[in-house]
């Protein structure tokens, strides 16, 4: 989750759940003209609270992988397009607990499943196969 972050402006909004497309302006240097130009990049942000809509200029971050394609977030809101209340952005210090939180309880899940005090899709069956569970009447 390093890096520094970017400005944008969200171009497509409310068509993904919890994503937009934001749109961001960089110029590329053409050494046979000898001069800039501007070339946009879209990307794929993550927007936690579903608050942006189109028009937005937004700052996002590098952050982890969140889809194929998602690698940043969106982290404030520059300046919004219309009016109307929104909720706001949670903080990158937030998210990162909250994705810790989730690795963790992972990481038992699958620590208890390799032990065999899980079955195979999670069921607590006690190591045993989902046939004997379902005959002994436990699934």
């Amino acid at each position: 989750m390093t890096g520094g972050t970017i400005t944008g402006v969200v171009v497509s909004a409310g068509k993904m759940m919890k994503t937009v497309k934001v749109r961001v302006a960089s110029q590329v240097w053409n050494n046979h003209i000898r001069k800039h130009f501007t070339r946009p990049v879209n990307h794929l942000v993550h927007d936690p609270s579903s608050s942006l809509c189109e028009g937005d200029i937004v700052r996002i971050a590098r952050g982890w992988r969140t889809s194929k394609h998602k690698r940043h977030i969106a982290t404030e809101v520059v300046a919004a397009f219309g009016t109307g209340l929104r909720p706001p952005l949670p903080r990158l210090e937030d998210l990162a607990v909250e994705r810790e939180r989730q690795r963790e309880e992972k990481r038992k899940r699958r620590a208890a499943r390799a032990m065999g005090l899980l079955g195979e899709n999670g069921g607590d069956h006690k190591g045993t196969s989902i046939k004997e569970a379902r005959s002994e009447g436990t699934r």
